[in-house]
C-alpha cells in the first residue's frame, strides 16, 4: 500500500498531512511536557522556598517572644511578604506568624510555655497586589510549622543550689549513699567524699566550679552516668519571686500585714482552709511577771534558797479563721507573712510566700498514693493532673511540732516519723552576708536539749523549773543556761548538759525532745540557696559548745533527747534520712509562675522543642 501511495500524487499529499499531523501532536506533546516540568520545577521550588521561609518566621517568632512583655494569650506578628524572582517566574510569599500561650493535654495553660505557629504562601505576582487572605494567583504548594518554646524553671532541676556550702561556710558533700536522678547544678564547687562508696548521678551534673574529691579520685563513668560539665553558665538567684508577685492571687492581702504573723493553710484539693496567728504579748497592756530564782527548785527537790528573780514577759499566739477560698488549676497563690503549710494538692498550684514557709504535715497530691512516683516511675500510674510548687523567698523548714489550732488544739509532732513531700520546693533568701538567713530547706529544732516541764509536787503545781533554776535572759557571765546548781540537772539527766532554752523548742518545755525523725520522702524537686541540713552528726561546733548564743547561733553542748518517738535516749545525730525521687514531668510541666532560669549575662532561658511541620490548617 505504501508503494501506492508513493505513485500517486494524491499519496504525496496525504503524507504531507500525515507528517504535519504527527508534527503537531509532538509539539503539543513537547509542549505539555516542558510545561509539565516547568510546573514541576516551579512547584518545588515553591516547597523548598517556603521550608526556608519557615524556618525563618519561626526564628523570628523566637526573637519577638524574647521581647514580648505583653499578657495577651494569642500575638500575631505583622504580615511578612517577600518577592523571589525565579527568572522564568515572580512569586510572592506571604507569611503569617502567631505566638500563643501552649495548653498541655490536661488543659493546662502554662505561662512559661510559648507555641510559634507560623504558616507560608505563595503568590505569582507581586507583593502590591498579594493578599495573604487571597485566592488569585495563589500556588497550591503551602507550608504550615508549629515549635514549642519552654522557659526553663528551677523545677528542671533535681538538686540546684547557689553555694553549696553548710551555714557554717564549709563544703557539704555527696557520698556513698547518694544516688540521685535528676539534674544537678550549683553555682560552686561540688564536693564528693569516698564514704560507704562514691555517690551516683543518673543524670547531668554541672558546675559553674568544679568537681572537688575527698578520699580518692572516683571512676567517672560509674559516678557520673550522663557526664558532668564544669565551668557551666551561673544560673541566677533572683530573691524576689518576680512572676508570683506579678501573677498569684493573693487573699491574704496585697502587702505585708499589721495584724497577722502567721497564715496557716490546709489545702484540700482545690480548696484551702486558713487560719492566722497573732502573736503578742500574753497580757494587755504587758506586765513582765517576775520569777524568783532558787538554788533548789521542784522536781529536783523542795525549794531552796532565794538567789534574785528574773523577769520575763512571756508572749502567746492566738489563732482567728479566716475565709476559705478555690484555687483553679494552673493558679499560684502570693502570701506576704510567714506561710504555714500542708493538705493534698489537686491540678496545678504553686504556693509562694515573702518570708519562711513552715512545712506542718505531709503535702501530697490528689491523685498519687504517698510513697508512689507521680511521674509513673517503676510502674506507678503517670499523674497528668497535680502539679505543686512552693517557694519561699526567704526559708523552708520542715516543723518539729505544733500546738495544732486547726485541728483539735492538742500538741502534735506530725513530721518526726517521716514526711512526704511532693512538688518543687525552692528557697530564695538572700541573707546578706548571714549564712543563716540565706534561703535553704532545712527542718526546725535541730539542736534538742531537755527540758522541764511544770510538776505537782503535793498539792501544788511548780511552773517553769528551768526559769527558777537559771538567769535570764543570758549576760555575759553567766550564759544561758548555766545553772545554778549544776549536780541537781546532772542527777536528773545523767551528764552535765544545760537545759533547753526557752521558746527554742516550738512545743517548749519537753523533757524528751525527738532527735532522729524518719525520712523525707520528697517526690519533685530541690532549688536553694545556700545547702540546708536536714541531718546533723551532733559533733559540729554549735553542737559542742558550752553555752548558748542565740544571736551568734551557739545552742549549747550536744544534742539530747529520745532518737525517736518511741526511741531510748541518748546523744547524737539529729534530722532526717533522705529518700529524694525527681518528678520528671518537671521538665515539660512546671508548677505555674515557678521562678525562670537566667544565665548571668543573657535573656531567659528557652528550650526549643524541635519544629513539627504538619498539614496547614484551613482559616490559619
Amino acid at each position: 500500500m505504501w508503494m501506492k501511495l508513493l505513485r500517486n500524487q494524491r499519496g504525496d499529499l496525504a503524507i504531507s498531512i500525515l507528517i504535519a499531523i504527527l508534527a503537531v501532536i509532538s509539539g503539543l506533546t513537547l509542549s505539555l511536557v516542558a510545561s509539565r516540568d516547568a510546573t514541576s520545577t516551579l512547584m518545588s521550588l515553591d516547597s523548598t522556598q517556603e521550608l526556608h521561609w519557615l524556618r525563618s518566621e519561626v526564628s523570628r517568632g523566637i526573637r519577638t517572644n524574647q521581647e514580648y512583655t505583653g499578657s495577651a494569650d494569642q500575638y500575631i506578628l505583622p504580615i511578612k511578604k517577600v518577592q523571589v524572582n525565579h527568572g522564568f517566574a515572580t512569586t510572592t510569599y506571604a507569611m503569617k506568624t502567631q505566638l500563643g500561650r501552649y495548653t498541655t493535654s490536661s488543659g493546662l495553660n502554662l505561662a512559661n510555655k510559648r507555641i510559634i505557629r507560623s504558616k507560608i504562601k505563595g503568590f505569582r505576582s507581586t507583593p502590591s497586589y498579594t493578599s495573604y487572605y487571597g485566592t488569585e494567583n495563589k500556588s497550591p504548594i503551602e507550608k504550615y510549622g508549629e515549635r514549642v518554646l519552654q522557659q526553663e524553671t528551677f523545677a528542671g532541676y533535681m538538686y540546684l543550689t547557689n553555694t553549696d556550702e553548710s551555714v557554717n561556710e564549709d563544703p557539704v558533700y555527696f557520698y556513698g549513699n547518694d544516688e540521685l536522678w535528676g539534674r544537678v547544678h550549683s553555682n560552686t564547687d561540688i564536693w564528693l567524699k569516698n564514704l560507704s562508696g562514691w555517690p551516683v548521678f543518673h543524670d547531668h551534673v554541672s558546675t559553674a566550679g568544679h568537681m572537688q574529691y575527698f578520699g580518692g579520685t572516683p571512676d567517672e563513668d560509674e559516678v557520673y552516668l550522663d557526664g558532668y560539665t564544669e565551668e557551666a553558665g551561673w544560673i541566677e538567684f533572683n530573691p524576689t519571686a518576680d512572676l508570683l508577685r506579678q501573677n498569684a492571687m493573693k487573699p491574704f492581702g496585697d502587702a505585708e500585714s499589721d495584724t497577722h504573723e502567721i497564715v496557716y493553710v490546709e489545702i484540700d484539693g482545690t480548696i484551702y482552709n486558713v487560719m492566722f496567728g497573732d502573736i503578742h504579748e500574753k497580757s494587755y497592756p504587758p506586765q513582765p511577771e517576775t520569777l524568783y530564782v532558787y538554788n533548789n527548785y521542784p522536781p529536783f527537790g523542795a525549794v531552796g534558797d532565794s538567789l534574785g528573780y528574773n523577769v520575763i514577759t512571756f508572749v502567746d499566739t492566738t489563732w482567728v479563721y479566716g475565709n476559705s477560698g478555690n484555687i483553679p488549676s494552673g493558679t499560684s497563690v502570693f502570701c506576704y507573712d510567714t506561710l504555714w503549710l500542708k493538705g493534698s494538692v489537686y491540678g496545678a498550684q504553686t504556693w509562694g510566700c515573702a518570708k519562711d514557709i513552715y512545712l506542718v504535715d505531709d503535702i501530697i497530691y490528689a491523685n498519687t498514693d504517698p510513697g508512689e512516683a507521680p511521674d509513673g516511675d517503676n510502674g506507678d500510674p503517670l499523674n497528668t493532673v497535680d502539679y505543686l510548687g512552693i517557694v519561699s523567698e526567704k526559708r523552708i523548714f520542715i516543723q518539729y511540732g505544733i500546738r495544732d489550732m486547726m485541728a483539735d488544739s492538742l500538741r502534735h509532732h506530725y513530721n518526726c516519723e517521716d514526711i512526704y513531700i511532693y512538688g518543687a520546693l525552692c528557697a530564695l533568701g538572700d541573707g546578706e552576708g548571714e549564712p543563716h538567713e540565706d534561703g535553704q530547706f532545712t527542718f526546725e529544732y535541730q539542736y534538742t536539749h531537755f527540758s522541764t516541764p511544770n510538776v505537782l509536787a503535793g498539792n501544788e503545781v511548780f511552773t517553769y523549773p528551768d526559769l527558777h533554776l537559771c538567769w535570764y535572759p543570758p549576760t555575759v557571765s553567766p550564759f544561758w543556761p548555766t545553772p545554778v546548781n549544776r549536780g541537781l540537772y546532772a542527777a536528773f539527766t545523767g551528764d552535765q548538759r544545760p537545759p533547753d532554752y526557752p521558746w527554742y523548742n516550738p512545743l517548749w518545755p519537753e523533757t524528751q525532745p525527738i532527735r532522729l525523725r524518719g525520712t523525707i520522702h520528697l517526690f519533685g524537686g530541690l532549688s536553694q540557696v545556700r545547702r540546708g541540713h536536714v541531718r546533723r552528726s551532733g559533733s559540729d561546733v554549735l553542737d559542742t559548745a558550752d553555752y548558748w548564743n542565740m544571736d551568734n547561733y551557739v545552742y549549747g553542748r550536744y544534742a539530747w533527747g529520745r532518737e525517736t518517738i518511741n526511741g531510748a535516749l541518748g546523744t547524737g545525730a539529729t534530722g532526717y534520712d533522705k529518700a529524694y525521687h525527681y518528678d520528671y514531668r518537671f521538665m515539660e510541666n512546671p508548677p505555674p509562675d515557678f521562678p525562670a532560669v537566667n544565665i548571668r549575662g543573657k535573656a531567659g532561658q528557652f528550650q526549643h522543642v524541635a519544629m513539627k511541620i504538619k498539614r496547614p490548617p484551613s482559616g490559619f
